[in-house]
């Protein structure tokens, strides 16, 4: 609702986008790519694809535990064996000063977003812990990595979204509105003239939804959603 006013998202289709927006290269070889939430499984799959797809040679992998983290040291043979250094750090991002710490004297390149922590929850049955322990791995650390990087040259600022945050998703009571606001963020960020994408995900099909049950993915199917494979 604005000014009494309501608003609803509209779709547009993809191949609409593609024949307006042109193709945008990302010089990523200049500076370091730092990921969020590597060695987890979506972190991992998209270090591997930016090393890949768009020649990233400098990467940056900052979770909890870092290369302590489940498939790390995988992760870093894979990474290196591709012709990427591979730089591993266990921080907070959570924290403004850890984190802060953390960029002191780092060249970026680019910025992606992908660490999250899913408790699924109705309303009713949300408590400000509940709350917490999803709105700050996303919310908190996403404002953090915006006000610390702002005056850096960046060439992209990715941000890991989800379907959720513009249609609504039931039991993700939090995990829905935290999507929303990096949406919020992405257009805050255009609108100062910065590098910024949200990418509004649907359901993967490991790691973020193995806690659900057949019954459960057969009903998101049946709403039209499906579930994203990555390699």
């Amino acid at each position: 609702m604005r000014d009494g006013r309501a608003f609803v998202p509209r779709l547009t289709r993809l191949s609409e986008v593609a024949e307006t927006t042109p193709p945008r290269r990302i010089a990523l070889d200049d500076g370091a790519v730092l990921i969020t939430g590597a060695p987890g499984r979506l972190g991992s799959a998209l270090a591997r694809h930016l090393v890949d797809a768009y020649g990233a040679r400098n990467l940056v992998l900052v979770s909890r535990r870092g290369l302590d983290g489940p498939g790390g040291g995988q992760l870093r043979a894979d990474l290196e064996q591709r012709g990427a250094r591979v730089r591993f750090a266990a921080a907070d991002i959570t924290d403004r000063s850890a984190l802060a710490d953390l960029l002191d004297g780092l060249p970026l390149a680019g910025v992606v977003h992908a660490a999250c922590v899913l408790d699924d929850a109705t309303i009713g049955s949300l408590t400000p812990e509940r709350l917490a322990a999803v709105l700050r791995p996303k919310v908190d650390a996403a404002h953090h990595l915006h006000e610390l990087t702002a005056d850096r040259p960046l060439s992209m600022f990715v941000l890991f979204s989800a379907a959720g945050g513009l249609f609504g998703t039931p039991g993700q009571a939090n995990y829905a509105p935290a999507n929303a606001y990096l949406d919020a963020l992405a257009a805050h960020r255009r609108s100062l003239g910065l590098p910024a994408q949200a990418l509004a995900w649907g359901a993967w099909e490991v790691d973020m939804h193995d806690h659900l049950a057949r019954a459960d993915i057969a009903r998101i199917a049946r709403a039209g959603v499906q579930q994203q494979r990555y390699q």
